[in-house]
């Protein structure tokens, strides 16, 4: 694919409440060609971001559905996705020379040599697995995946996941009492909802969800999940946006491998 986009595609349900999804859909025309990625690179392909296990390269082979640049893992490649706090849905298009491949969905490892195809109808780290036609689709919730290949080529990534919410008191807007909500959840670290505080959907109240509350604060219903924008505030509390930032990114890798939470899109 040529591009990469964003786009809201749907409703999430909770209580009785619909949320709205959005969709990450992109190929890796952005990335450097016949360039090799080290153990632990982080490679930003369009909106989504990958980090190297080892032996990642983006070739143009001509093998996909459109002949643009691809994923290629030669022999022995691993690519780590780095996905949202949640996701419903994740896909990906595949051509293979080789069967010494391995999927790990949420943990949870195929044998290795494996034929991709033959994992069509098969769950994996509680994750249906289905194959058609060269296009493999995963039904969440997805919260880790890995993929491991020798002559693999992988292209057309799809992502589905719930827009982070700010209206936790579900009122139509994100105020004032929504950071009251925020506040009196703030540390828990399982079993948490947005009623609670998390704005997006791992299970638990952090500085990461005041982050998202911040971005959407003024906002009421039906520009809650709009792109957020920058916002014109005072020095003290750029410096708090700030401050909270640098902890948001310094307990992401934490959050990582806490269990997350199974909403889905619908």
């Amino acid at each position: 694919m040529r591009k990469s986009f964003v786009v809201l595609v749907s409703g999430l349900v909770f209580g009785s409440t619909t949320l709205n999804c959005y969709a990450i859909t992109t190929g890796f025309e952005n990335l450097p060609t016949n360039t090799t990625f080290a153990a632990n690179a982080l490679i930003h392909a369009g909106d989504v971001n990958i980090r190297s296990g080892g032996n990642v390269r983006f070739v143009n082979r001509g093998v996909a559905p459109t002949v643009d640049l691809e994923m290629w893992l030669p022999s022995f490649g691993v690519a780590e996705f780095l996905l949202p706090a949640v996701v419903d849905q994740f896909s990906f298009r595949y051509t293979s020379g080789n069967s010494t491949n391995r999927l790990t969905i949420n943990g949870a490892s195929t044998s290795s040599p494996l034929n991709i195809a033959s994992t069509n109808g098969t769950t994996l780290g509680g994750v249906a697995i289905s194959v058609s036609a060269g296009l493999v689709t995963l039904n969440g919730p997805v919260q880790t995946f890995t993929i491991m290949g020798t002559e693999l080529s992988i292209d057309e990534v799809f992502i589905n996941a719930p827009t982070p919410t700010a209206d936790f008191d579900q009122d139509g807007d994100a105020d004032g009492n929504d950071f009251l909500q925020w506040q009196r959840g703030l540390g828990v670290a399982a079993n948490g909802s947005p009623t609670t505080g998390d704005a997006d959907f791992d299970h638990d109240v952090d500085n990461i969800d005041l982050v998202n509350w911040r971005g959407r604060f003024g906002r009421t219903t039906g520009a809650l999940n709009a792109t957020v924008t920058a916002v014109p505030e005072p020095a003290g509390a750029t410096m708090l946006c700030a401050a909270l930032l640098s902890a948001a990114r310094a307990s992401f890798n934490r959050r990582a491998q806490r269990s997350r939470n199974s909403y889905s899109c619908s």
